[in-house]
């Protein structure tokens, strides 16, 4: 996340200070809110996949950083979506990612991990098929019903924003 800058100068030490800083961050804000709504129109216009999957890797990123400034208490608790994501933003549908890495990207246990792809492919959202290029592992995409859905709630998630 880009920090924001607020220019000052030591004569800025005095008591409307803390005032004209959250003027400044608000007007900041606003700034900023205005270039994501316009970021969200050309998406839209577009429905540039590349940009969708920026936002999914994102996401993702935010939801391991959550995990590691929050420490000890557990607020993930979502492995399904975590595999959705991972898988959503690197591509998969195209050759499919190991289940290896995708239990590794949804960060539980593996077991936990195995047992969420197994609703997932219950539920249409994934296919599990033998690798192409290594007959003794296994390679997991999306189907075109989960790979419709994530486009569907990025495109609005970030109309939202």
């Amino acid at each position: 996340m880009e920090a924001i800058r607020l220019e000052t100068s030591e004569a800025d030490n005095g008591p409307d200070r803390a005032v004209w800083l959250a003027r400044a961050l608000i007007e900041e804000c606003g700034r900023r809110r205005n270039e994501q709504h316009m970021i969200a129109e050309a998406a839209d216009r577009c429905a540039d996949i590349d940009l969708l999957r920026m936002l999914a890797k994102s996401e993702y990123r935010r939801r391991r950083m959550r995990s590691r400034v929050f420490d000890t208490f557990n607020l993930d608790g979502e492995p399904a979506w975590d595999i959705l994501l991972d898988l959503f933003a690197t591509g998969s549908e195209r050759a499919g990612t190991r289940v290896t890495s995708v239990c590794i990207a949804s960060a539980v246990p593996t077991t936990t991990a195995l047992r969420h792809l197994g609703i997932l492919e219950q539920a249409g959202m994934i296919e599990i098929r033998p690798d192409r290029t290594d007959a003794r592992a296994r390679a997991v995409s999306l189907t075109p019903k989960a790979d419709t859905m994530m486009r569907a709630y990025f495109s609005k998630a970030w109309h939202s924003s």
